[in-house]
């Protein structure tokens, strides 16, 4: 009987454990501190072509990047040469021109040779 207790305790310590681990709000990166600051040409040429192996040094990294907008669509701000950020915030209608220059942070989710961009999510305009 002594046992049976000591296994149910054990049993739902465990479960509490699992459940706070589960539930565990995940990191807002558009709040973290930018780990390095690049222009955009430097990043596409740091990352591209390359593999997950060779470009590992700015991978799932937050990062501040500045370069002038190619375009604005939607929530996806493309940066000249080819640095695609998806915006954490609603932009509502076209808020950035071709040639305008910003600053941006986020995080670095590697390159797409299929459209020959830099991913970066959890972007936000600084």
């Amino acid at each position: 009987m002594k046992l049976r207790r000591v296994v149910s305790a054990i049993v739902l310590v465990a479960l509490a454990i699992a459940t706070a681990l589960y539930f565990k709000p995940a990191a807002d990166r558009s709040e973290m501190e930018a780990s390095n600051a690049l222009t955009a040409g430097a990043l596409y040429a740091a990352m591209a072509g390359k593999t997950d192996g060779e470009n590992s040094t700015y991978l799932d990294q937050v990062i501040s990047i500045s370069g002038n907008v190619i375009k604005q669509d939607g929530q996806v701000l493309i940066l000249e040469p080819g640095i695609a950020c998806r915006l954490e915030a609603a932009v509502s209608g076209d808020e950035w021109k071709a040639g305008d220059v910003v600053q941006v942070k986020g995080r670095v989710l590697g390159y797409d040779d299929m459209y020959d961009e830099v991913q970066v999510d959890f972007a936000v305009v600084e």
